[in-house]
């Protein structure tokens, strides 16, 4: 009975946070509605237009990676090509972003008694965070890849301690995606495995090769395929 109120009480906690965090990115959002566009942020946008209007897809300066020109031509579809629009999306991943802090913090302090505040303490911190949420307000990668990434952190965790194909898979698809985002992402491809070969919490080594393997094969698929 306990457990359920404290269950209880935590996800309510957990929402109020999200709620907060949320309207705190929409204040920043109706805020930054007139700043204008950035010099990468205008190219980013070019770019997707460019290609939404049959031109092609065309590499920006620094060769960067496809994936946030993709997320962009995909809301333009959905929502148009208004900046406002674009901007208001990102505020709400960057709200997703609290529960996904709060899901990779609890994971990470998983044998700890005080797990369930450590986590609340670190959604908070994040629902709170004016950088985030002037970030989201930004046409650029950084919304995208603070989300994948808290995403990628917390999948590679439950790999390491369930030893699941389906964790492992998720988790290399998270990390192609993220290295088609920002290509800063690609040491985690070598690190993820190193993790999960020397983590030894109750697996047997074939169990852990499989993981890895898993990881490794759904990471170049995803690379190849975008």
């Amino acid at each position: 009975m306990k457990d359920e109120m404290r269950r209880d009480r935590t996800m309510l906690i957990l929402a109020a946070l999200t709620l907060i965090g949320l309207g705190l990115r929409l204040l920043v959002w109706r805020w930054r509605e007139f700043y204008p566009l950035g010099g990468d942020e205008t190219e980013y946008f070019n770019q997707a237009l460019t290609w939404l209007q049959g031109k092609g897809y065309v590499d920006l300066p620094l060769m960067r990676p496809p994936l946030y020109t993709v997320f962009l031509a995909v809301i333009f579809q959905l929502v148009d090509s208004q900046v406002q629009r674009v901007r208001l999306v990102q505020a709400i991943i960057s709200a997703g972003t609290i529960l996904l802090m709060w899901l990779w913090t609890r994971e990470l302090f998983r044998d700890d008694s005080q797990r369930e505040r450590i986590a609340l303490v670190a959604a908070a911190i994040t629902a709170l965070c004016y950088t985030f949420a002037a970030n989201a307000t930004e046409l650029l990668t950084e919304t995208l890849f603070v989300a994948g990434l808290t995403l990628a952190f917390w999948l590679i965790l439950r790999t390491a301690r369930t030893h699941g194909r389906r964790w492992a898979i998720m988790a290399g698809c998270t990390v192609g995606a993220l290295s088609l985002l920002r290509s800063v992402a690609l040491p985690l491809v070598p690190l993820g495995l190193a993790w999960l070969l020397l983590n030894r919490s109750g697996a047997e080594g074939a169990e852990r090769r499989q993981s890895s393997s898993a990881f490794a094969a759904s990471w170049r698929f995803k690379v190849v395929a975008g």
